[in-house]
């Protein structure tokens, strides 16, 4: 993250400057908007102007409704060249969100403006999108739709995805979002440990913060959520099963509480030795015998 320039591969192809250094992750606030939208970034430090839109970005905003629900000037902040800009764009995003509740097309896009957050590599981009989340989630009604696990189900995926990022904040910030969703009727626990319990890439099996990407937010929701997800306890024991296999001591040992969580929830010793049988005995006898 040190100088670098993402074109192509961002939200409408936009060139983005990222001069951020990694672990510079003082927050900076977000710019107040010009005209009626003033009023959802009140408070906030200036920041330079965006550019207009490119015709791409222009396309996407259109398509999901940003441009139609937040306006030119926040649509034109959130798919900025410039990482400060484009944090103010997240800024001014969370602060209108609560006042779209209800409107068509609401939901998709707030998906998209924090589908861009979780795909830039500013860190504090990504940290502030998640603030629309946050407003999302205090907002009756805002996530209670049927669609909203299939509107946010790309955004749901990205931050699967950062569990594994080489940056702490950015690793809790996106656990702790998952599992946010899990107090959301329409999302709901069941949804967000299918994600969890999915089989690692063949590229990643060899990558410890992968794996500790999975066990460590799997722990957490079979301690919180254990009874609700637990059809989900065969593909949570095959990851598991897996993990113990690593060569990482820290992989193996964050599995190890892992399955003892998963034991808890199935509650029967002779069920669990059978779902343990094809596991190298080294590995799993200390484990039944803890």
């Amino acid at each position: 993250q040190r100088g670098e320039k993402r074109g192509g591969g961002g939200p409408g192809g936009v060139r983005r400057a990222t001069n951020q250094r990694e672990h510079d992750e003082r927050p900076i606030a977000a710019a107040p908007l010009s005209g009626a939208e003033s009023e959802a970034a009140e408070g906030v430090d200036d920041v330079p102007p965006p550019e207009p839109l490119e015709a791409a970005s222009r396309k996407e905003a259109e398509a999901c409704g940003l441009l139609e629900l937040y306006g030119e000037e926040v649509a034109a902040r959130v798919f900025s060249r410039s990482w400060q800009v484009r944090q103010s764009g997240m800024a001014a995003a969370a602060a209108k969100a609560p006042s779209l509740v209800g409107e068509r097309r609401a939901l998709a896009a707030a998906a998209k403006v924090m589908l861009i957050g979780a795909s830039d590599k500013m860190v504090n981009v990504f940290l502030a999108s998640l603030d629309v989340l946050a407003a999302l989630i205090s907002s009756p009604g805002a996530l209670g739709s049927r669609d909203a696990e299939r509107e946010l189900r790309p955004l749901l995926l990205s931050w699967r995805d950062k569990l594994s990022d080489s940056n702490g904040r950015v690793r809790d910030a996106a656990e702790g979002a998952l599992l946010a969703l899990c107090s959301l009727p329409a999302i709901g626990p069941s949804a967000v440990g299918a994600l969890l319990v999915a089989p690692l890439p063949p590229a990643k099996r060899n990558s410890s913060q992968a794996w500790l990407g999975r066990l460590a937010p799997l722990q957490r929701l079979l301690r919180e959520h254990g009874p609700q997800v637990r059809e989900l306890s065969d593909p949570a024991l095959r990851l598991v099963k897996e993990a113990l296999g690593s060569a990482s001591g820290q992989v193996r040992a964050e599995a190890t509480e892992a399955a003892r969580e998963l034991f808890a929830l199935v509650g029967d010793m002779q069920v669990f030795a059978r779902q343990l049988a094809d596991l190298k005995p080294a590995l799993r006898d200390p484990l039944l015998a803890s």
